[in-house]
């Protein structure tokens, strides 16, 4: 009888599904293909660009506090920061996104907390632990300490000219803590903003805060929600993942600059 037909006289179709000497055959083929496709898919998922919130549903967009500190504690840490000289020295990390802006960036985890504070101390910057310790939210595990100097915008020709589009601050999204995660992107939980020099006749230098979207602020351009005419010693605290940025400002007073701790 010839081996490729069975009694009843149909061909076999083991030549589909791997022969019955135990060689290689399609079904083996196709499984070696799916196992592959399989572990393809995993390694790309895992390396594909994601965006992480923590952010809670019914966190707020924004919320003002004034006279956060005593009036004490914060004209002691308003003099500490505007008399030292890192603050007026040193141009801002974040070159691209704030062009007319100085300051100091600190970052730090948890286990970096009390080195944080032993290194302000020391460096006579104590107004960075006392505004971290105020504000730092109890479930977080890193940080990001900002002292933000913006600089007002020249006249042109002693006349004030305001554009459509003109950011002492460009709009963006906080999530600049130095992780090593590929391409993936981590947003803050929440980012706390405390002013602490405010030009008197300032006009301009508005914080402007939009709802989070995937295609970008200017998708939500219809709803935003602003700090305008901020006094001193007013805490501004917005959602991680909105899309905020600081128009540009004028001021006629002398060596006056808008100053704020960013946490």
């Amino acid at each position: 009888m010839n081996k490729d037909y069975d009694p009843s006289g149909k061909k076999k179709r083991q030549d589909e599904f791997g022969s019955e000497d135990g060689s290689f055959g399609l079904k083996d083929a196709v499984i070696i293909v799916l196992v592959f496709a399989l572990i393809s898919g995993v390694m790309i998922w895992k390396t594909f660009p994601q965006t992480f919130i923590s952010c809670e549903e019914d966190q707020p967009l924004l919320t003002i506090k004034k006279d956060f500190f005593p009036a004490d504690t914060f004209q002691q840490l308003k003099q500490d920061l505007l008399a030292h000289p890192h603050t007026h020295s040193r141009q801002h990390r974040a070159k691209r996104a704030l062009p007319h802006t100085r300051g100091q960036v600190v970052m730090f985890n948890r286990d970096g907390v009390t080195e944080f504070r032993e290194k302000a101390a020391a460096e006579e910057m104590g107004y960075l632990a006392t505004f971290f310790d105020a504000v730092r939210h109890p479930a977080a595990n890193a940080w990001v300490v900002n002292v933000l100097v913006i600089d007002p915008k020249p006249k042109a020709n002693g006349v004030k000219v305001f554009g459509d589009i003109d950011e002492a601050v460009a709009t963006h999204l906080d999530g600049n803590l130095a992780v090593d995660a590929r391409q993936h992107t981590f947003l803050a939980h929440q980012t706390d903003v405390l002013y602490v020099s405010v030009p008197a006749d300032m006009e301009g230098g508005a914080l402007s805060v939009y709802p989070y979207a995937s295609g970008g602020p200017r998708w939500k351009a219809w709803y935003k929600e602003q700090v305008k005419r901020p006094a001193e010693n007013t805490l501004a605290t917005f959602r991680g993942d909105a899309y905020h940025g600081v128009s540009a400002y004028y001021t006629d007073e002398e060596g006056a600059r808008r100053v704020t701790l960013v946490l």
